[in-house]
């Protein structure tokens, strides 16, 4: 199991899928350590293997789950792997549904990027009544671009008079 982790290569597994996951709800000491908060860039690369594992779990652990949904709306680097350790089911909707009205534009625009991707149109309604709210440029466009690629009926919300005045607020904020 640690050697699994500690590989380098882009994918340190040649077993099937679901061969992987049954292993390591044995060891699931060796993903906690590996998912471990770390500023040593050498280790990046056990939590990336981490991260993997966990994809192939039916559902991610439930000790797990809270630094998942942290690592999903942290740094880049991490950010979709985290997203897809935590799967698609429902209650990863109802939390994104959630985050794509919360206070913090960035988590905003995070959770309508990661809705985009999940291709549940069950978010096309919600994510239709937040961005005709949305004030901010990133979540609106992360908004527009998850709709376009979820089927959302965009020509209800473009305009040239309502893109005009959108682009005139956006100016009026200065370069993000």
């Amino acid at each position: 199991g640690r050697e699994q982790l500690k590989a380098w290569d882009g994918n340190p597994f040649t077993w099937p899928v679901n061969s992987i996951w049954p292993y390591w709800v044995e060891h699931l000491d060796l993903l906690d350590e590996a998912l471990q908060s770390t500023r040593d860039g050498w280790l990046d690369h056990l939590r990336r293997n981490a991260f993997s594992i966990l994809t192939s779990f039916p559902e991610p652990p439930e000790q797990f789950r809270g630094r998942l949904w942290d690592f999903a709306f942290g740094p880049k680097t991490e950010r979709q792997q985290a997203q897809d350790a935590l799967g698609r089911g429902p209650e990863v909707l109802d939390r994104l549904l959630q985050e794509a009205a919360a206070a913090d534009p960035e988590r905003r625009a995070i959770a309508a990027e990661w809705l985009g991707r999940i291709g549940n149109s069950a978010a096309i309604e919600p994510l239709m009544r937040a961005v005709k709210v949305e004030t901010k440029v990133e979540p609106r466009d992360a908004m527009l671009r998850a709709l376009e690629s979820l089927g959302g009926p965009l020509d209800l919300l473009l305009n040239r008079e309502t893109l005009l005045c959108q682009a005139r607020q956006g100016l009026a904020e200065g370069v993000p």
